[in-house]
């Protein structure tokens, strides 16, 4: 499921999926080493994917690329 990140702290995410349900997600610790130079890759206003496998709390399984971020 997609949805856009609306709240961060840390390693829980708030995303709003598409369907307009809000839900508390964990950070996968794969993402926070995934090259990148910050300590938590998400932020505010990002695409995510999260993935409910069934077990305590959704997860962030990945982050599609900024649009307005230049490197």
């Amino acid at each position: 499921m997609k949805g856009l990140v609306i709240k961060n702290t840390g390693s829980w995410v708030t995303v709003r999926l598409e369907d307009g349900t809000a839900v508390n997600c964990k950070m996968r610790g794969v993402l926070r080493l995934k090259g990148m130079r910050c300590t938590n890759p998400v932020a505010v206003g990002d695409i995510v994917l999260v993935e409910d496998k069934g077990g305590d709390a959704p997860v962030v399984g990945d982050i599609e690329p900024r649009k307005n971020y230049k490197s």
